[in-house]
């Protein structure tokens, strides 16, 4: 749980949402992502049609009021992703690249 700091009128939170693909999506802390604020922001990176898939049953079965955003993995196929989110009609959902992968690729601490 994040210290009480964080949760400030003057703070975003930007949280992570481990999909199957990253090996991690074990170690979620589902509770929290209730405790998001309308101007904090929920993000899942998406490898696959797993991913996505993952995705899409965690934003339907918890509650949310923070941004919604999915990331690509690497950076690339925005457009492939934009369509299924659209497809699917996943309105609250905003598709954006992993910025800092385009920039400076797999580098590590940036």
């Amino acid at each position: 749980m994040p210290p009480p700091e964080f949760w400030g009128e003057n703070t975003v939170i930007s949280m992570d949402c481990k999909c199957p693909g990253s090996g991690m999506e074990g170690r979620m802390d589902f509770g929290l992502f209730s405790k998001l604020r309308p101007g904090d922001q929920l993000k899942f990176v998406i490898a696959d049609d797993a991913d996505y898939e993952y995705a899409k049953k965690v934003i339907s079965d918890n509650e949310i009021r923070a941004n919604i955003i999915f990331q690509p993995v690497g950076g690339e196929g925005l457009g492939t992703l934009t369509g299924r989110v659209l497809a699917d009609r996943l309105g609250r959902v905003r598709v954006l690249p992993q910025l800092h992968k385009i920039l400076w690729g797999n580098k590590r601490g940036v």
